[in-house]
């Protein structure tokens, strides 16, 4: 043999029309012209060993393949190159590549420089990616870019600007959710599963509407986690399921249930269960309050009152406002109206809002567990009510 002369390539491994997400054959269709030492076509079957390098001479083997018993016939010989062993996209990442034929023992020369359509293998490895020359240094299972897959992709880190999910977002480890320095907010209209822990960074607010389903801790760091309606508290309009126990710093409002119970864990050891009613009057923290009506509360001027529930944890502005009040637990706030001694019982006083020890008779509201020496001073008072 005295040389093979390539009479055309071409590329059917991927073309434009193909989708973006569509596997890659790997194979490329080649025809070339095999003649003898006197440039005679050569005709029968002949063992092909097809190589791509990545120089004109020398060089490192990229690809490497033989076929057996291909076809020639007036020297003209057409195979799928791949069709033994599949053609890798990387085989292309780089800048040039040169096709080296064996018939027999005998290889041809010069290499053949593979050009154009042969690069379309680069596209599988963009078929993930907004920009395709970036994508050309990334390879299955890489790390730096978002794979459609069903099961997890480790080690991967994304930082993602702007997103929508639609429906639940599932997360395995931790979820950190805000911009820098409080830039961003976050909100979530659907469901939100995690099963490490979620933190919300930033002033916030951070909304949610839907479920809050945690395995680890919830935090929030600089700002609050808030319902659509907004308030100081963490109010939550989903359920929220936690395999751990549930618990508000020191110094902080507290949580707020829409069923109606307020946990409350401030500095000042307050520690008490509330409920929500309506005030039938102006109130202020403190104050120890009476059943008015009918979910209603107020205070009274009558001393011993048996009306007496507890106290307002929050303050009303006047009649319909919801305000909290606490009627079991410890309540360090209350105002007394005149000196009442460690250990005494109290009740309501001639003063609107105001305790003072209980006589005999008096239907008590809980017991003094500190002292004052005149009116107008606070005291804690553990609640209870009846005789």
């Amino acid at each position: 043999m005295r040389y093979l002369r390539i009479l055309a390539w071409a590329a059917a491994a991927f073309c434009l029309a193909v989708p973006l997400r569509a596997q890659v054959p790997g194979r490329i269709n080649f025809q070339g012209k095999l003649l003898d030492t006197s440039n005679n076509p050569r005709n029968g079957p002949y063992d092909m060993t097809f190589r791509v390098f990545n120089l004109p001479t020398s060089g490192t083997s990229l690809w490497s393949e033989t076929q057996t018993g291909v076809s020639v016939g007036n020297g003209v010989f057409s195979v799928q190159l791949g069709a033994v062993a599949p053609i890798a996209a990387s085989v292309f990442a780089s800048s040039a590549a040169y096709l080296e034929i064996q018939v027999g023992s005998e290889v041809g020369v010069p290499r053949q420089q593979l050009v154009t359509s042969p690069y379309a293998f680069t596209a599988q490895l963009a078929s993930t990616a907004t920009v395709a020359a970036t994508a050309l240094d990334l390879v299955s299972g890489d790390t730096d870019y978002i794979q459609n897959r069903s099961a997890l992709q480790a080690g991967a880190v994304f930082y993602v600007s702007s997103a929508t999910v639609g429906g639940p977002f599932t997360a395995t480890g931790t979820v950190k959710l805000g911009g820098v320095s409080g830039v961003s907010d976050v909100t979530v209209q659907s469901d939100l599963v995690v099963s490490g822990n979620l933190t919300a960074n930033g002033a916030g607010p951070h909304v949610f509407t839907g479920d809050i389903l945690a395995g680890g801790d919830i935090k929030t760091v600089g700002g609050n986690i808030l319902d659509s309606a907004g308030t100081s508290r963490i109010a939550i309009g989903g359920t929220i399921l936690l395999n751990g126990n549930l618990s508000v710093p020191a110094g902080q409002n507290g949580v707020n249930f829409s069923t109606g119970v307020f946990f409350n864990g401030a500095a000042s050891g307050d520690n008490y269960i509330a409920y929500p009613f309506q005030a039938s009057t102006v109130l202020s923290p403190g104050n120890v309050v009476i059943i008015t009506g009918a979910n209603t509360v107020g205070t009274t001027t009558t001393a011993g009152s048996a009306a007496a529930i507890g106290f307002a944890v929050t303050s009303a502005l006047g009649t319909n406002d919801t305000v909290w009040v606490a009627m079991s637990g410890i309540m360090t706030n209350a105002v007394s109206n005149a000196a009442i001694a460690f250990g005494a019982r109290v009740c309501t006083s001639a003063t609107a809002g105001r305790v003072q020890s209980c006589n005999v008779t008096g239907a008590p509201v809980g017991k003094a567990l500190t002292g004052t020496t005149g009116g107008g001073q606070t005291l804690t008072v553990v609640m209870y009510t009846g005789n």
